[in-house]
């Protein structure tokens, strides 16, 4: 059965703002939409749905699945501020656990990072959260990106330091609120101004912070996957362009890596997507949303049930499948509606019509036709006189008869 869906996306706009970016509809904002309320609002709604998605798990998985909410939590409460928390982030760290999973939003360096605590051995992870526009608008289709980027394995002798995670935790802190590029510039107007609308390089945390953790450590070899990432740039009377959440897409990539690399397997990931998009659909049945989105939204995780098959539990079919039926009921029951009401006949009421106004014809270009179609004012065209060139002539027919011939032109035979 169906969960109650996320009790924290009870604002329409905030509802909407999830939708755009986790559906991705046809018709999207035409202007940078992020501020941190969004991200707030999105990250509580996936922690809720991971919650609400244990009862779809059975018993022995669940110890698993409490890794990945464990990291779900720890990733919405690093977010909380515009600036991150050093603090909050090395008592993050000092608090893992083996097989713990971490993962930080680097918001000025456009990058993330993802550590991962195993029995002797910490991994440190991390990639770019929003592609190059360039690349975005210049691709035909979805991009497709392999993740994560660079990996670095660092022994537990320095990587459980208490040292090690106070610099760790004041680095990610810093990086996260210094911009250090200079910000690209373009002409315009024959005037250099700075150019706002391109994504920060992850330079800083792919190549630096790497180069850092090598010195540390060594290269770690990790399973990667590869995504289509549905992106786009769209801007339209707008200071910045819309682009798709980085923090959807951190999410996504933190998860499944930790999924795939375990027990629960990527059936799992795909299986949780597709309980988030649902409980989000039966949200916005609550809204009274448009049908356009109502039917984008019901396709989306009709099909999504269809690519998983077999592989979908019996409880998960159950609750799409009713989900999508109280989409189609709605949408029928506001068709029957448009239908009844065009049935009805409009009400005749004359003493409310106003045939002077109504019969008036704005004529503003027809004025010299209509004079001289009133006072038969039409000139008659001019007649050319006819004086052919060429000369008759009689020859004798092949048929011994008499034929007309023109000179310079065809012979034309009398009958």
């Amino acid at each position: 059965m169906p969960q109650h869906p996320n009790r924290h996306l009870t604002d329409q706009a905030d509802l909407l703002y999830t939708i755009n970016h986790v559906f991705l509809p046809l018709k999207l904002p035409q202007g940078s939409d992020h501020s941190l309320e969004n991200d707030l609002a999105l990250s509580q709604a996936i922690f809720d749905a991971a919650l609400a998605f244990s009862d779809q798990l059975p018993s022995d998985k669940l110890v698993l699945w409490s890794s990945s909410l464990k990291m779900l939590r720890n990733f919405k409460d690093s977010i909380r501020f515009s600036v991150m928390s050093a603090k909050e982030v090395e008592s993050q760290v000092n608090s893992m656990d083996n097989n713990d999973v971490l993962v930080y939003m680097i918001r000025a360096q456009n990058a993330a990072v993802v550590m991962r605590k195993l029995e002797s051995e910490t991994i440190f992870e991390s990639f770019e959260m929003s592609p190059d526009p360039t690349a975005v608008m210049g691709a035909k289709g979805r991009l497709i990106c392999s993740y994560p980027g660079p990996a670095i394995t660092v022994p537990d002798t320095i990587a459980n330091d208490a040292t090690f995670h106070a610099e760790l935790a004041n680095f990610l802190a810093c990086m996260d609120k210094d911009v250090l590029d200079a910000a690209p510039t373009r002409k315009k107007a024959k005037s250099t101004v700075l150019e706002e609308r391109d994504t920060t390089h992850p330079r800083h945390i792919t190549k630096l912070l790497t180069s850092i953790l090598r010195g540390l450590g060594s290269i770690a070899d990790v399973p990667r996957i590869r995504k289509r990432i549905g992106d786009d740039v769209l801007w339209d009377s707008a200071k910045l362009p819309w682009r798709r959440s980085p923090l959807w897409l951190v999410i996504r990539v933190a998860l499944q890596t930790t999924l795939e690399r375990g027990a629960l397997g990527r059936m799992t990931y795909k299986s949780f997507m597709l309980f988030f998009m649902a409980r989000l659909t039966t949200l916005a049945l609550d809204h009274d949303l448009s049908n356009n989105i109502l039917h984008f939204m019901s396709a989306k995780i009709a099909r999504r049930l269809f690519k998983l098959g077999s592989s979908a539990s019996p409880q998960l079919s159950q609750m799409i499948s009713m989900v999508t039926g109280d989409v189609r009921s709605i949408l029928e029951e506001r068709w029957g509606s448009v239908q009844d009401a065009q049935q009805v006949s409009p009400p005749w009421a004359p003493e409310n019509l106003q045939v002077l106004r109504d019969a008036h014809l704005s004529l503003n270009t027809s004025r010299k036709y209509i004079h001289q179609v009133l006072y038969n004012q039409h000139s008659s065209p001019q007649r050319s006189p006819f004086d052919p060139s060429h000369h008759v002539g009689v020859v004798p027919s092949s048929r011994g008869s008499l034929g007309i011939v023109r000179m310079g032109s065809s012979a034309l035979p009398l009958p």
